[in-house]
Parts: C-alpha cells; sequence; structure tokens
C-alpha cells in the first residue's frame, strides 16, 4: 500500500483514501477510467469523455448526407446537425472545465 502525507496535516493516508483520518481533509481523485477501451461514457474521467464527444462532433457533418430525411415539416439533415453541433460545443466546453479543475 503506497503512502503520502495530507497536505493539510502531514499525516501519512493510503493514496486511495478520499478524506484524511486525521484532519478530515478531502482529496480531489480522479474518477473514472483513462485507460483502454470503456463502452459506457458515465464511467470514463473527464479527460476521455471530452476526447470521444471530441470524435463525435467530428462524424457529425454525416448528418448533412441525409437532407430528405423529415419528421413532418422539419427536415433532421440540417437541424440535426446544427443541433448536435450546438449541444456537442457546449457538452465540450462544461467536459474540459471539469477536467482542469479536478487536475488543479
Amino acid at each position: 500500500m503506497n503512502l503520502e502525507s495530507c497536505r493539510h496535516c502531514g499525516h501519512m493516508v493510503p493514496e486511495t483514501a478520499t478524506s484524511c483520518p486525521s484532519c478530515g481533509a478531502h482529496f480531489r481523485r480522479p474518477r473514472g477510467v483513462d485507460s483502454g477501451f470503456h463502452f459506457l461514457y458515465w464511467g470514463l474521467s473527464y479527460r476521455r469523455k471530452f476526447v470521444r464527444t471530441l470524435w463525435l462532433l467530428s462524424l457529425s457533418p454525416i448528418l448533412l448526407l441525409f437532407p430528405k430525411v423529415s419528421v413532418g415539416h422539419i427536415q433532421l439533415g440540417p437541424v440535426g446537425f446544427i443541433s448536435t453541433l450546438v449541444v456537442g460545443v457546449a457538452q465540450l466546453i462544461y467536459t474540459y472545465a471539469m477536467w482542469k479543475k479536478l487536475e488543479a
């Protein structure tokens, strides 16, 4: 078992601890899978979520290849592309901010 010192009191605690047993200070630990392939999005770290969102966002222009698909009077090609782009960019900003917040 690897030990590290608490930044607040200097007490030695395990690397897997989420808080110091001596002073109660909480440690920020990255959660989620950060290596290899993980099928579920929710089990990934924020860095991996950022990379996966970036890849999926780069594939969104494929929606423009199907301009004739529609529901009622709404064509899904352009609307799907624009909505995917807006939601994807918002998600990129959020995952990047959380990734950097947990890194600090």
